[in-house]
């Protein structure tokens, strides 16, 4: 944008941001203009968990020999159940998408081997 107008008087240049719920903004203004930085808040749950349940024994120190599953199977009585383990894809997408490279090689090879007869 032009720094000056035709009479030689400076543009003011401002940014205004619009209030969103749970963000923050906050403007800087830069030598090359200006840095706009919008930070979520998350949202602040109660946690039941953080309760001390008087029935439940104390919880004792972690024993580094034993897995996150382990863990896990210790907590829930289930293994691999609970707890916060990444979602990643499985093996049957893996697999399809083998299958599927392997399938579009196989077109291609066809298509040029037909080509190269004619």
């Amino acid at each position: 944008l032009d720094a000056f107008d035709s009479d030689g008087v400076a543009y003011e240049y401002t940014v205004k941001e619009h209030d969103v719920d749970r963000y923050e903004s906050s403007i800087k203004g830069t030598k090359n203009g200006f840095e706009i930085t919008n930070t979520f808040i998350p949202e602040e749950v109660p946690n039941d968990s953080d309760k001390e349940d008087p029935t439940k024994p104390e919880k004792e120190d972690k024993d580094p020999s034993k897995s996150v599953q382990d863990e896990q199977e210790d907590e829930k009585g289930t293994p691999g159940v609970g707890g916060n383990l990444p979602n990643t894809a499985t093996s049957i997408f893996t697999i399809g998408f083998i299958g599927a490279l392997l399938l579009l090689s196989g077109v291609a090879m066809y298509l040029g081997r037909k080509r190269n007869k004619a």
